[in-house]
C-alpha cells in the first residue's frame, strides 16, 4: 500500500534521515529497484548529503564549512580536525564510509547471504538506517554469522569517523583516551549485560541470550534500528533500557542519531560541577573533555539542546495522540523520529500508512530536526532569517 504525496514524502524523509520508518508492511513484494533505492537514500543521508557534495563537487571548499558544521553531528565537528581543508576531510570520511560498506557486503555474501540482500543490508547498516529487503529485517536471514557481522558494522558506524583516521595514522593512544569512545563502548556493554541477565531470567538459554543481546545492543547504541527478534518478546526491563539508550544514541561525527554521547558527558560533568559548587561555593570547576576545557557557551548550548529535545518529544507525542493511539505508540514514534532509530523502539507497528497526514507531518519534522540537531532547522523559523539585508 502506497498512495498519496504524504506517503511518498514520508518514505523519502525517513530514508534520507536514516530513521527507518516505512509506509510498507510487505517490503518483500516491492521491486528490487525500489528496495535498492530505499537503502541508497539512507546511505547518502547517513554521512550527510552536504558531505557527499563536498567530496564530489570541484568547487566545494572551506566556504561551505558553516553548512558542513551545521549538518555534522555533535556539539563540535570533530571531523574537521582531520585535515585543514573541509573538502579533503569529506573525501577521507567518504573513503572510509565506502570501504566499510563494500567490506560488509562482501562478508555477508561470504557467509551465505544473497548478493542483492547483502548489498541492501550493507547500505542500511553502515548508514545506521534500518531499511531492509526483508519483512522481518535481519531476522529473516536466520544466519548467526550474518547477524553478528551486521551488529559489528552498525556498532562501528556509530563511532566518530575521525577515530578511524586516527587509527590510520597510528595514534592509538588518542583513540583509547577518547572519553566519548569509552562512553560509547561502556553503554553498549551495559545494555548487553543487562539484556543477557534479563533473558536468562526469562528461561532463555545463554547462547541465544548472548546472540540477541549483542545484536540488540549494537542496534540501540548505533540507532541502526535493525531487528532480529520481535519487540513483543522484550521484557519491561529491556524496553526501558532500549528507550534510555535510544535517546542517548551514538557518537558525534558518526552516521548514527540520538542526543550523542558527547552531550551526555558534558551534561553529566556540568551537573557534577554544580553539586560541588553547592557544597563549596569557592570551588571553581570547568567542564573538560579529553583534557580540553569546554567553553561555557557550548555547555549552555547543550542544555538548550536537551530542552528542545524534550519539548518536541512532548508536543509531538500530543499530536500523535489525535490519531487515538495508545501512550506507548505516541511516545515511541516521536522518540524514534528524534533519535532516527525506528525499529529499536519497543512497540510493534507494521507500517505508518494509516497514520494521519498531521501525524506523519509531526514525525517528518521530528526526523529532520533530529538529524540536523534542531538549531539549523529552527533557525528557518526565525523572522530575521527571511528579512532582506
Amino acid at each position: 500500500r502506497f498512495s498519496g504525496f504524504a506517503d511518498c514524502l514520508f518514505e523519502s524523509v525517513s530514508g534520507f534521515t536514516t530513521t527507518g520508518m516505512s509506509v510498507f508492511s510487505d517490503v518483500e513484494s516491492l521491486p528490487k529497484g525500489i528496495l535498492l533505492w530505499r537503502s541508497s537514500i539512507q546511505w547518502m543521508g547517513g554521512m550527510g548529503i552536504l558531505a557527499f557534495l563536498l567530496a564530489v563537487l570541484p568547487s566545494a571548499d572551506a566556504s561551505m564549512f558553516t553548512l558542513f558544521s551545521a549538518e555534522s553531528t555533535g556539539p563540535t565537528s570533530s571531523a574537521k580536525k582531520i585535515t585543514p581543508r573541509v573538502k579533503d576531510t569529506a573525501k577521507i570520511v567518504y573513503l572510509i564510509y565506502i570501504l566499510m560498506t563494500v567490506l560488509l557486503a562482501i562478508l555477508l555474501a561470504v557467509v551465505g547471504i544473497a548478493p542483492f540482500d547483502a548489498i541492501v543490508c550493507s547500505l542500511s547498516a553502515i548508514s545506521t538506517g534500518g531499511f531492509s529487503s526483508m519483512n522481518a529485517s535481519v531476522g529473516s536471514f536466520g544466519n548467526v554469522a550474518a547477524n553478528m557481522l551486521v551488529a559489528l558494522f552498525t556498532f562501528l558506524a556509530g563511532v566518530n569517523f575521525s577515530v578511524y583516521f586516527l587509527f590510520a595514522v597510528k595514534e592509538f593512544k588518542s583513540v583509547l583516551k577518547d572519553e566519548e569512545v569509552r562512553f560509547y563502548c561502556l553503554s553498549s556493554g551495559i545494555i548487553c549485560l543487562i539484556m543477557i541477565i534479563d533473558l536468562i531470567a526469562h528461561h532463555i538459554d545463554f547462547f541465544t541470550a548472548l546472540e540477541n543481546s549483542v545484536f540488540l545492543s549494537a542496534a540501540v547504541v548505533s540507532t541502526a534500528g535493525f531487528s532480529a527478534v520481535s519487540p513483543n518478546i522484550w521484557s519491561t526491563t529491556t524496553q526501558i533500557i532500549v528507550v534510555i539508550f535510544s535517546i542517548i544514541g551514538s557518537s558525534s561525527g558518526s552516521t548514527g542519531g540520538g542526543v550523542k554521547g558527547i552531550r551526555v558527558l558534558i551534561m553529566m560533568k556540568s551537573l557534577k560541577n554544580e553539586i560541588l559548587k553547592m557544597i563549596n561555593p569557592k570551588v571553581i570547576k570547568t567542564v573538560s573533555i579529553n583534557g580540553k576545557t569546554v567553553d561555557d557557551t557550548v555547555v549552555s548550548k547543550v542544555a538548550k539542546f536537551f530542552f528542545i529535545y524534550m519539548f518536541i518529544l512532548l508536543i509531538g507525542s500530543l499530536i500523535i495522540s489525535f490519531d487515538q493511539k495508545d501512550f506507548l505508540t505516541c511516545f515511541s514514534v516521536i522518540l524514534a523520529s528524534l533519535s532516527n532509530a525506528w525499529t529499536a523502539i519497543p512497540t510493534n507497528i507494521a507500517d505508518f500508512h494509516d497514520f494521519s497526514v498531521l501525524s506523519k507531518s509531526a514525525m517528518m519534522f521530528s526526523m529532520i530536526a533530529g538529524r540536523l540537531e534542531f538549531f539549523p532547522l529552527l533557525a528557518l523559523f526565525t523572522p530575521s532569517v527571511w528579512k532582506s539585508k
